[in-house]
């Protein structure tokens, strides 16, 4: 019954090569990606303390932004205050709150005999609503408003998987949507024991528990019909929605363009470059950052937004093929390299081609890419930057080179300069930023350009890379020095706890 479940009948069929098809290998491998991807994304959660500190790190961009009079909704309030609105908690409370929970599993998983301790007592999977937070400066309504965030008991996690939250069928064995939104289930009637299903779902909860527990409501209230005729509340509700997006995609762009800064020995970074001259009289971007290696150049485009869970556990390759494409999705990213590429370097011989430069705090430019700077380029690599955990897999980045390089056939660009499309999940890119300082970036793409297994990701590549070069570990610095201060932060709550404690 399980087998039947996990690997019908159906998607075994359509992985089966139809003799004589025109384009069978291309359509194996999509249909290959299509059933993969939830089964990847489910075994694989993000790393906890990056994901944490990366969520640290976009509050602050949110905060810093708001304070600038940027980034607020229609009712003037900022991100942060729209968190507290819909939670009662404060962001970086929510944080830390659910950083302890896992914490206090991971402590359970690693004492000597913890399986088996485990197996005898499955109540050790528990923890006490009141109890679990009663050594920290949390109130009671605080500790209240976390476990509605987190916690359901078994009746509401039974209709919460019935629940319908896509216009298409997903596969039932993949979509685990209401585990992921209620890491935490209600063991009494009581609602004051709880038990985690898997500590993976609660580590997911740490990297995206912030952006869908905002987004939800936001594009619920747009689905709501209007009151007495009255319009004006859709259309707020919606402009909310789309600001909200791209609040997040601006805050991902600074985030990544940050610990860019961060790499050592990257001289030559441009931080959202404008053009000097920019197309249609806008106030463009060129790139969402460029790095210049001399003849070699790298262009970045970076994308915070997520696929719809439609396409991603519906099992349907053409809804994930156009969503994985759309101008919405990681598409928009290879859309805007194909045009930038042939604006920057058009291969007409009369051809115009547009310089660019990076532009300090008060918008002056402080560094040029001229055209000096563009007929001494060799090599283009174009990245695609994302933070979209399920997409990690090299199918996917296969699949979206190919769909890359039809769109750059078709533009006025000598097409013996651009190399193949790289897509970095942001977790790769802050374990590979250390070893930039020693390896120039053009070289460690070149050898993953090489790669056609599906089942590849950038990070095991990575880890073969270093080890063939006989290249010693290295952690970065910046997420090193932050998890600490987390650390801090999260002692600093107890009443009387030693961090020796903690962390035992």
């Amino acid at each position: 019954m399980t087998t039947n479940l996990l690997d019908p009948e159906d998607q075994g069929e359509r992985l089966s090569r139809r003799e004589g098809a025109e384009g069978e290998d291309r359509r194996l491998r999509e249909e290959f990606c299509t059933q993969m991807l939830p089964l990847y994304e489910l075994s694989n959660p993000p790393d906890v303390l990056p994901a944490l500190v990366r969520n640290d790190e976009y509050f602050r961009i949110f905060e810093r932004m708001a304070a600038r009079g940027r980034f607020r909704f229609s009712d003037g309030g900022s991100i942060a205050e729209r968190f507290l609105k819909l939670t009662g908690l404060r962001l970086k409370d929510y944080l830390l709150m659910i950083f302890a929970v896992y914490v206090n599993y991971q402590g359970i998983a690693r004492q000597e005999g913890a399986i088996k301790q485990l197996i005898d007592d499955p109540g050790k999977f528990n923890v006490g609503v009141d109890l679990l937070f009663s050594q920290m400066r949390f109130s009671a309504e605080e500790r209240r408003a976390f476990f509605r965030q987190t916690s359901i008991d078994v009746d509401g996690l039974v209709e919460a998987c019935r629940t319908v939250r896509s216009r298409f069928p997903l596969m039932q064995q993949y979509d685990f949507t209401a585990l992921r939104t209620y890491p935490l289930v209600y063991t009494r009637e009581q609602e004051d024991i709880a038990t985690c299903l898997d500590a993976s779902f609660l580590a997911e909860k740490i990297s995206t528990g912030v952006y869908y527990t905002i987004k939800l409501p936001l594009e619920e209230a747009t689905r709501r019909p209007p009151e007495d005729g009255d319009e004006s509340v859709s259309k707020i509700a919606a402009n909310d929605h789309l600001n909200f997006l791209g609040y997040w995609g601006s805050a991902f762009e600074i985030y990544v363009n940050d610990r860019l800064r961060d790499a050592p020995g990257l001289r030559r970074l441009y931080a959202s470059p404008h053009y000097d001259e920019p197309p249609l009289k806008s106030d463009a971007e060129a790139f969402d950052a460029v790095l210049d290696y001399g003849k070699a150049l790298v262009v970045f485009e970076h994308k915070g937004k997520y696929l719809e869970l439609g396409a991603k556990y519906s099992g349907n390759r053409e809804l994930f093929l156009a969503d994985l494409k759309s101008k919405k999705r990681i598409g928009k990213a290879v859309y805007q390299f194909a045009n930038n590429l042939q604006l920057v370097f058009n291969s007409e011989p009369k051809g115009e081609r547009l310089t660019f430069h990076e532009r300090d705090e008060a918008g002056k430019p402080v560094k040029r890419f001229g055209l000096k700077d563009i007929d001494r380029v060799k090599r283009i690599y174009p990245v695609i930057v994302h933070q979209d955990f399920s997409l990690r897999l090299n199918c996917v980045n296969l699949i979206m080179n190919d769909f890359f390089r039809e769109e750059i056939e078709q533009r006025k660009v000598d097409q013996d300069l651009v190399r193949p499309l790289t897509m970095i999940s942001i977790e790769d890119l802050e374990v590979l930023i250390p070893y930039l300082a020693a390896i120039p970036l053009p070289n460690i793409l070149d050898e993953y350009a090489k790669y056609d297994d599906p089942l590849m990701t950038f990070g095991k590549f990575l880890r073969w890379f270093r080890k063939k070069r006989r290249t010693k570990v290295r952690r970065n610095e910046w997420i090193f020095l932050r998890s600490e201060e987390i650390w801090r932060e999260l002692k600093d709550l107890f009443v009387e706890q030693a961090d020796s404690e903690l962390r035992s």
